[in-house]
């Protein structure tokens, strides 16, 4: 019933059991983790089946608590668990503001916004797109306004949330770094 029932984002922590009368547990962590549930896993078992214990936390199972209890085992797996869930659900809209922020940016702008948050300064940028300096300028101070930010602290930290990871090493994208330009990338605060 559960699973029929259950809508997402389920956020909160779940105990199964290893052997249940419906549906295993196991069955049921699997079917959680296919619907990217953001709730929390902890297993109990009758019984210390240590290849199950190793599967099921490799598999994401936060806990896994061989019965019989002792109450503050279980309530400390418990607040574990809820606390873990409710990280997971903050980052994940994070996340998603993250993108509906990246998503006023034109295509260009995204392509700066990467840059500038990969470290490369305005110099490097516009030769790495093959646009002027000014052009650069013009993009950075319009990704700053449409963001709402003042440095570019935040911008990495935004581009981050994203999975915004742009590698311009060695000419991959298709675009090579002019040799004149070949450094470390800066961090560049303001």
């Amino acid at each position: 019933d559960f699973q029929k029932t259950a809508t997402m984002p389920v956020v909160g922590c779940v105990l199964v059991d290893v052997r249940m009368p419906a549906i295993d547990g196991i069955s049921l962590h699997d079917w959680l983790r296919s619907v990217n549930s953001l709730a929390s896993v902890v297993f109990l078992s009758g019984a210390s089946n240590i290849s199950i214990a190793v599967d099921r936390m490799k598999a994401g199972a936060l806990d896994f608590l061989i019965k019989p209890l002792r109450e503050m085992e279980l309530t400390s797996a418990v607040s574990n668990a809820l606390a873990h869930s409710r990280m997971r659900y903050c980052v994940a809209q994070s996340q998603v503001m993250a993108q509906d922020m990246l998503s006023l940016l034109t295509p260009a702008e995204r392509r700066v916004a990467s840059l500038i948050a990969e470290g490369y300064v305005t110099k490097q940028i516009a030769a790495i797109l093959e646009r002027s300096e000014n052009t650069i300028k013009i993009h950075k101070h319009k990704i700053m306004s449409k963001l709402g930010i003042i440095s570019t602290t935040p911008l990495v930290r935004i581009m981050s949330l994203v999975n915004e990871d742009v590698e311009l090493q060695n000419g991959s994208m298709g675009m090579q770094l002019p040799q004149s330009l070949a450094r470390a990338p800066m961090d560049i605060s303001a």
